[in-house]
């Protein structure tokens, strides 16, 4: 059961100022699922408030298509499970603060006493009809809202539209346990992501160059245009906020526009332009200030600077994906880009936020994510998850590009690390490694030279290490102009070391005595069709499945089943240490060479190095017998059919 808290007080003089979110939230929800706690005016009938105010922006078609919601019918908002706090329990704080946007800051800045009051009240009741809830789900900071959640030990979810948004870049979301705008996570996050990154060299996390990460995360019309030439007209742009939006009541550090201008012409001299946010009430056009924008978007307005200053606009971020310097004063997650140099660090950074801490918008209030977050993966298997998501779901942004010149007029190229590995009689390894440039539409041509000696070699094999999402395509082979064959081996099962199943490419060559001359020429194409994603594609439930590998990768592996599923799942894995099955007349014979034992020998293992994988229709009988032996469900034990047999 989740909670929706839905602030309880005017947010820039609008009653139910997150009423679109409400309604999401019923439009992703069923009602069984959530429990609204808000004021009055959210739970009015659609149907009577679109009469009493038909200019809310909610209720317009564009806003509804662009956010993804629907309005609900009547009867919906009637039958949803609701509790109620009026307005009019903080009129002690109207009547000190005058000001509805400083009460409004209180609320994101200071416990409330009377806020407190009534949750506790309210998380008691519906502790009584519930008896569990697992997340909070909020769309600003309250402390109050922490405080009480803390008390009664439940998770705080803070969800907000993210800093990519259509229709430039993949749209996308907020979800933060801290905080959003101000108090997040972000940088913890990055430090425990980076700590991950650094433990694990060998590792299969795609850290994309700047280049190639702005042409993941855009489709191919706005790359063309982002590309283009900057002009860079202008020392400094400065975009600004809408002057009552709670990033600049609650989290610009003191900062508003006009200090924010006055700032920047102190620290930063030159030609400063100003861009007005759309949302924004004050022109800017006094030319004391400085030059006013007048691009149709932000895109076009980072181009024409040099360098990106503001209290905490999202255009930061967009700016660090084209290369600009950015500085920001205020508090943000993005704020973790401000005034670095270090390429690496940037782009570390600019990759963690894009597929680390952004989430997707298709899986914002997506129950099913959010109890795979609620259990805490690791900060590479969120990442993870992200990536192959926007792989799975985006178009082929790389198609049709080969013209496509890059910020400097230079063409987009992509390199990929390979390796030749040579394994001599005696079961020693060499590793040969290299450098393979592709051209824009992922054609390749290697050329290289070993010296071999024949008679101790006994086998070489070739392994482009492949962006997660890709697949090779080998169309001409040959060592000293003869043309050979490449022979594809099933790394997972040569080696433990990665981290997916049958996503790393190798083949192996013919040995050559002396100097081999190798030419290999193909394609590489992005299209998120190698095994493990094949197997788990248009599923929501990635992150049970990298789960799943990674313990299939780190733990003793057993198979629970010899049937026709267990064929299919044993091609994909690696080899188990041994098959059960609940067929008495198999104990003792061999599966795929591989001992079948009886399946009570289970009870003698230890739970925590052994992973098993159920290859059989006959799942559920088999998870109660696995869960009375004392086995957890997706932690020890895996629902094999599901997952690799996508039913």
């Amino acid at each position: 059961m989740f909670v929706s808290f839905l602030l309880p007080y005017q947010a820039k003089y609008v009653d139910s100022a997150y009423l679109w979110v409400f309604y999401k939230q019923l439009t992703h929800f069923n009602l069984n699922e959530i429990v609204f706690i808000g004021n009055e005016n959210y739970f009015i009938k659609p149907s009577l408030l679109l009469q009493q105010e038909p200019a809310r922006w909610e209720f317009m078609p564009n806003n509804q298509v662009y956010h993804e919601y629907q309005i609900p019918e009547d009867d919906v908002v009637e039958r949803a499970e609701k509790y109620i706090i009026k307005s009019s329990e903080f009129r002690r704080l109207e009547a000190e603060y005058l000001s509805n946007n400083k009460v409004w800051k209180v609320f994101l800045t200071k416990r409330v006493p009377e806020l407190e009051n009534k949750l506790t009240e309210i998380m008691e009741d519906i502790f009584r009809r519930h008896k569990s809830i697992d997340a909070i789900l909020t769309w600003c900071n309250v402390p109050s809202l922490g405080y009480v959640a803390q008390k009664f030990n439940i998770p705080v979810i803070h969800n907000e539209i993210g800093g990519l948004r259509k229709p430039y870049f993949f749209h996308t979301a907020y979800f933060d346990f801290s905080g959003v705008n101000g108090n997040t996570e972000a940088q913890k996050r990055f430090e425990r992501f980076q700590r991950e990154l650094r433990s694990n060299s060998e590792s299969k996390i795609p850290i994309l160059q700047r280049e190639e990460l702005l042409a993941f995360i855009t489709n191919e019309t706005n790359y063309a245009q982002i590309v283009t030439e900057d002009t860079n007209e202008y020392d400094v742009g400065l975009p600004l906020q809408v002057e009552d939006d709670s990033n600049i009541i609650a989290f610009s550090n003191g900062l508003n526009n006009f200090e924010l201008i006055r700032l920047t012409k102190k620290l930063f001299p030159g030609r400063i332009l100003i861009r007005r946010h759309p949302g924004g009430y004050v022109d800017y056009n006094d030319s004391r200030l400085g030059y006013v924008d007048k691009s149709v978007d932000s895109i076009q307005f980072i181009k024409k600077c040099r360098q990106i200053v503001t209290i905490n606009s999202s255009t930061a971020l967009e700016a660090a994906l084209l290369g600009k310097k950015v500085t920001v004063f205020g508090e943000a997650s993005f704020k973790m880009l401000s005034n670095l140099d270090d390429v690496r660090e940037i782009r570390e950074r600019l990759n963690f936020l894009v597929f680390g801490y952004l989430i997707p918008y298709s899986l914002l209030f997506d129950k099913e994510y959010y109890h795979w977050r609620l259990s805490r993966p690791s900060e590479t298997e969120i990442y993870l998850y992200h990536y192959h998501y926007f792989a799975q779901n985006r178009p082929d942004i790389f198609s049709n590009r080969g013209n496509a010149e890059g910020p400097k007029g230079k063409s987009f190229r992509k390199k990929t690390l390979y390796s030749f590995e040579l394994l001599d009689k005696y079961g020693n390894l060499q590793v040969v490694k290299g450098d393979l440039y592709q051209s824009e539409d992922g054609w390749f041509s290697l050329q290289t030279g070993l010296e071999v000696d024949g008679s101790e070699v006994k086998r070489i094999y070739w392994k482009p290490t492949l962006e997660l999402n890709a697949q090779i395509k080998i169309t001409r082979a040959e060592i000293n102009s003869n043309p050979i064959t490449l022979h594809p081996v099933n790394v997972w099962k040569k080696g433990e070391n990665d981290l997916f199943i049958g996503c790393q490419p190798c083949y192996e060559i013919p040995v050559f005595d002396g100097t081999m001359n190798i030419l290999i020429e193909g394609q590489i194409t992005l299209l998120g069709n190698y095994e493990a994603l094949q197997i788990a594609s248009n599923r929501r439930d990635f992150g049970y499945f990298f789960s799943m590998l990674k313990r299939i990768r780190d733990k003793k592996l057993v198979i629970f089943g010899t049937g026709s599923a267990s064929e299919f799942i044993s091609q994909y894995i690696k080899e188990p240490a041994y098959y059960v099955d609940n067929d008495s007349k198999k104990w003792g014979q061999s599966y795929r060479q591989v001992l079948i034992k009886d399946p009570r020998c289970l009870a003698t293992e230890d739970p925590e190095q052994l992973v098993i994988v159920v290859a059989s229709q006959y799942y559920q009988e088999i998870a109660e017998d696995l869960l009375q032996m004392g086995f957890m469900e997706n932690h020890h034990f895996w629902n094999g059919f599901k997952f690799f047999m996508n039913y």
